[in-house]
């Protein structure tokens, strides 16, 4: 069965399976993007993310990292340092308080 969201994402639900959700913004937070191009299915990424926005899209030949919930990325970039063939790239780095009261400035990549 496929439907179709007002979103403009699809919905694929397979027999004996969970519903796949295709939206546009499967693929990016606030903070991180994923080139699924580049992504070579090794899963070091969604490994490294403890808050669980990074889940697998493994289905027939079709593999790579996509974002399963995108409201939880806090943007620590855990992920763009876990990937080592540059498939995840940060779009947003905040600034974050060191431990000596220092404030950590980055710029995204």
């Amino acid at each position: 069965m496929l439907s179709f969201l007002k979103s403009g994402g699809i919905i694929l639900e397979i027999k004996n399976m969970k519903k796949f959700i295709f939206s546009r913004n499967h693929l990016e937070t606030e903070f991180i993007k994923i080139d699924s191009r580049r992504c070579k299915a090794c899963w070091n990424c969604v490994e490294n993310c403890s808050r669980g926005v990074i889940g697998k899209i493994n289905f027939l030949g079709h593999k790579h990292a996509h974002i399963d919930n995108p409201e939880k990325c806090i943007g620590c970039l855990r992920c763009v340092k876990a990937c080592d063939k540059g498939a995840i790239t940060a779009l947003k780095i905040i600034n974050r308080k060191e431990k000596n009261g220092t404030e950590n400035n980055k710029e995204a990549v």
